[in-house]
């Protein structure tokens, strides 16, 4: 309970507010948090004679808003950490949203065409990196050299994760390469498949 805040604001008004109640009833912090609802001014009237309403304040179990004064020291405040929270998600959302654009785009052989082209035959990022060589294959307009190439692009980060083993099976299809065994001293070796004349 000492980590908890004294207050929690909510972006949004009363409909927020609600939502943001059930959640802390469904976790039991009901009652351990002060909570409220900040919503921005509105604009009202029509043409030249519009005009902005005050920032609100909403508290639960109250039916009217709390109209905060503006230029007041509390509603600069509470705009300030509103406007914080908002930088704070619009840039990271920009920078997932940046993070999964580019995992397509440092592939060579891929545009701005063929990235919209592969997410919207996966539906996402994570569909493209979930797709076989032979779907990859089967997308329209995608020669089967820059498909592996994606294939191979997309699993060097997860492979990391999972041993390794997907790149090794995909190294060892592309370079005809025979899974490895042991040579008569034990040591490892791989078969390469040669066409050899005599």
């Amino acid at each position: 309970d000492d980590d908890l805040p004294d207050l929690l604001i909510v972006d949004g008004g009363r409909g927020q507010l609600g939502v943001a109640r059930r959640a802390l009833d469904d976790l039991g912090l009901a009652d351990d948090l002060a909570l409220a609802g900040l919503a921005k001014g509105r604009l009202r009237g029509v043409g030249d004679a519009r005009t902005r309403t005050a920032e609100r304040l909403f508290v639960p179990g109250s039916k009217d808003p709390i109209p905060l004064p503006e230029g007041a020291p509390e509603t600069l405040l509470v705009a300030h950490l509103r406007d914080e929270a908002h930088r704070f998600a619009i840039s990271y959302h920009r920078t997932v949203r940046g993070s999964h654009r580019s995992a397509l785009d440092r592939i060579d052989g891929i545009g701005p065409e063929r990235r919209r082209r592969l997410l919207r035959t996966f539906g996402s990022l994570t569909g493209v990196r979930e797709a076989s060589l032979d779907d990859l294959y089967a997308v329209p307009g995608l020669p089967k050299a820059v498909a592996r190439r994606v294939y191979a692009s997309l699993r060097e980060g997860r492979e990391g994760r999972q041993g390794g083993q997907g790149r090794q099976a995909e190294t060892a299809k592309n370079a005809k390469v025979t899974p490895r065994r042991q040579d008569r001293t034990g040591n490892r070796t791989a078969n390469r498949n040669r066409n050899r004349n005599g």
